[in-house]
């Protein structure tokens, strides 16, 4: 799920079934859930080095969406 800085959100799924890869631009929110009732796995990979002071986390009841 994608949410940008108009609380846009575009949804995508992803399973054995239909891998994927998605790409976030620069300055768009994002998050991840596991809906198998096994095993879920993301690979989350940056192409430059994580920076706690570059992010801010915030709980999933700030934005209007049901997860």
């Amino acid at each position: 799920v994608f949410i940008d800085k108009d609380y846009k959100v575009l949804e995508v799924i992803a399973s054995k079934k239909n891998y994927t890869r998605i790409t976030v631009p620069p300055k768009i929110w994002f998050g991840f859930m596991g809906l198998s009732k096994n095993q879920s796995l993301v690979a989350n990979l940056a192409s430059i080095e994580h920076d706690d002071n570059e992010s801010k986390n915030f709980n999933l009841d700030y934005f209007d969406y049901k997860w």
